[in-house]
């Protein structure tokens, strides 16, 4: 299989770089996100979950509460708003997951923790970033979407027709699809968090999976 060098060699350490580069064999163990199979969607989305993720403090719980309000304005189905986070002290009206703050360097990090299949997410889920600002409606983002996994092109570079990447701030798949996404990173996080961020990451990962939205 033909493997992208620039993506390795930022994943391989300097040692295993070289050693790839004399032998062209990769280290035991490794895996390259790429090989991980497409998954397929077995069960119905019957169960919609809204998510959103806040670790340390850079944002605190009324950007959640705020979210919050602005999703039970404009998301007219039923659902489930949970949130992500490692404060323990319960928000009215949210789901909170628990799980220990890792300590990234860089907090958004911790998004990746979302593709953990033992979170225990149902349906289909939808998560937005807590900056996130929801002016309209939004059901067509949630519903009607299959086994699809929706995201957003980059509007960083929304002037550049041919920027293909993923922003990763609002996002939707069916729970429990995507694993790989978070037991990849877990095998080796430090040489993952070489890349700038979180979306690098995920579009890494399972760019030939993500379809996105249409901006209009």
């Amino acid at each position: 299989m033909d493997y992208d060098r620039s993506i390795l060699k930022e994943l391989l350490s300097k040692q295993q770089w070289r050693q790839y580069k004399i032998t062209g064999e990769l280290p035991a163990g490794f895996v390259y996100p790429s090989q991980e199979p497409e998954p397929i969607l077995t069960e119905p989305i019957e169960h919609i979950t809204v998510l959103c993720v806040k670790f340390g403090n850079k944002y605190g719980v009324d950007y959640v509460e705020k979210l919050r309000n602005m999703v039970s304005r404009h998301l007219t189905v039923p659902y489930e708003f949970c949130c992500l986070t490692d404060d323990q002290h319960p928000i009215d009206g949210v789901t909170s997951i628990i799980r220990p703050n890792q300590g990234y360097a860089r907090g958004w990090w911790h998004k990746v923790h979302m593709f953990d299949p033992g979170l225990g997410l149902k349906g289909r889920v939808l998560y937005m970033d807590l900056d996130v600002i929801i002016h309209d409606n939004i059901n067509k983002l949630i519903i009607n979407q299959g086994n699809k996994f929706m995201g957003i092109r980059d509007f960083n570079r929304k002037f550049n027709p041919t920027w293909n990447v993923l922003n990763s701030s609002v996002m939707s798949w069916p729970a429990g699809l995507h694993p790989d996404i978070f037991t990849v990173f877990q095998t080796d996080p430090k040489k993952a968090q070489r890349m700038h961020g979180d979306q690098d990451w995920i579009w890494h990962v399972a760019k030939p999976r993500i379809t996105f939205w249409p901006e209009r």
